[in-house]
C-alpha cells in the first residue's frame, strides 16, 4: 500500500471529477464538486499514489451525524486498500469531532463497496427503490462510531 491520504480542497475539484468520469457512473462535475468543497459542513480526502490523486472521498457532517457523498478510485488504482483508507481517514476524523453515526447509499449491484463498508463496520439499514437515474436500487449503510471499524 504506497498511498497517502490528505485533505482535499477546492483547488482539487478538477481532479476530484476526473475520478468520477472514469470510476463511477454517478458523476460528479468540476463544478458540483467545487460547490461542494466550498461548504463549511464537508470534510473531503484525497489519496494520493507517487503523488497523483487516485481516489477521494466526500462527505458532509450536520451535528453529530456524517454522510458519505461519494467515494470513488481509478479502476486500475482498485483492490490496493486506497478506498479503505480515504473510508478509515473519514470515520477517524469523524470520531474526533463527535460525530455518532454515518450513513451512506451504495448501488444494490456494487459487491465490492458493499464488502468494504461492511469491513468497516457499516450495516445495511434500508433501500432506497429506483435511487439511481438509471433506475437501480440504493441500499442505505449506518455506520455507528461506538461499533464501527
Amino acid at each position: 500500500m504506497n498511498h497517502i491520504v490528505e485533505p482535499s480542497a477546492t483547488l482539487h475539484a478538477a481532479d476530484i471529477a476526473r475520478i468520477e468520469a472514469a470510476a463511477s457512473s454517478t458523476r460528479w462535475s468540476e463544478r458540483a464538486v467545487r460547490d461542494t468543497l466550498e461548504r463549511p459542513e464537508t470534510l473531503g480526502w484525497l489519496v494520493r499514489r507517487e503523488g497523483d490523486i487516485v481516489g477521494h472521498l466526500l462527505t458532509r457532517v450536520a451535528g453529530d451525524t456524517a454522510e458519505v457523498l461519494t467515494l470513488a478510485v481509478l479502476p486500475a488504482e482498485r483492490r490496493q486498500g486506497r478506498a479503505g483508507a480515504l473510508l478509515h481517514r473519514a470515520e477517524s476524523s469523524w470520531r474526533r469531532s463527535g460525530v455518532a453515526e454515518g450513513f451512506l447509499e451504495v448501488r444494490a449491484s456494487n459487491e465490492a463497496a458493499l464488502t468494504l463498508y461492511a469491513r468497516h463496520g457499516w450495516e445495511e439499514v434500508g433501500a432506497r427503490a429506483g435511487y439511481y437515474a438509471d433506475g437501480e436500487d440504493a441500499v442505505v449503510m449506518r455506520w455507528d462510531a461506538q461499533c464501527g471499524g
